[in-house]
């Protein structure tokens, strides 16, 4: 059984829009307004629709990118498991979905944002992304390492390809792209 870890590698983080008037806005943006490469202390993926100044509502969405070299993987990978370790929130749910991240260099750059396969804005993920994962919406660890268990498609990356990019995301606002309906937060 191969294990992926994350961090995975020094170059893996977080890029999130945030404070925008619609949901639209925050999901489909072109461009994160956060990257953070060094420390995955701050919440890994987030929806939040959070009620502003004047009454507003305020939108945020943020997804975990992770890159794991599996050029050494030269057998058959007949189970994984990716391995996620939680700080601080546990309420929410995620994903693990196939990227294309990294695509300038191998710094994770804010325009990654939506470098997910099968991503398309406006339109939900649901049967149109390479899901390398089940979601997972309860029992998550703040103060060890939750385990996602693997897809077939994520195996065959693993076993056929020389690296495996993973965006983690909210699955129940951001990969079905439903706006939130009440003010709060889903975090992991």
């Amino acid at each position: 059984m191969a294990d992926l870890y994350t961090p995975g590698n020094t170059s893996d983080g977080i890029i999130g829009i945030f404070n925008q008037s619609t949901w639209a806005a925050a999901r489909d943006s072109a461009s994160g307004t956060v990257s953070s490469s060094t420390s995955f202390t701050n919440t890994m993926t987030n929806t939040a629709k959070l009620l502003g100044r004047g009454g507003g509502f305020r939108f945020n969405v943020a997804r975990s990118f992770f890159f794991f070299d599996t050029s050494g993987i030269t057998g058959n990978v007949s189970s994984a498991t990716l391995k996620i370790y939680g700080f601080s929130q546990d309420n929410g749910s995620i994903i693990a979905v196939k990227s294309n991240a990294f695509s300038v260099g191998s710094t994770l750059q804010p325009a990654d944002f939506n470098n997910i396969v099968g991503y398309s804005a406006g339109a939900s993920l649901n049967g149109n992304a390479t899901d390398y994962s089940t979601s997972i919406a309860s029992g998550w660890s703040t103060s060890g390492y939750n385990d996602l268990a693997s897809t077939a498609d994520l195996r065959a990356d693993m076993q056929n390809d020389d690296e495996v990019i993973i965006c983690v995301m909210d699955f129940v606002h951001d990969y079905k792209n439903i706006t939130p309906s009440s003010s709060g937060a889903n975090f992991k």
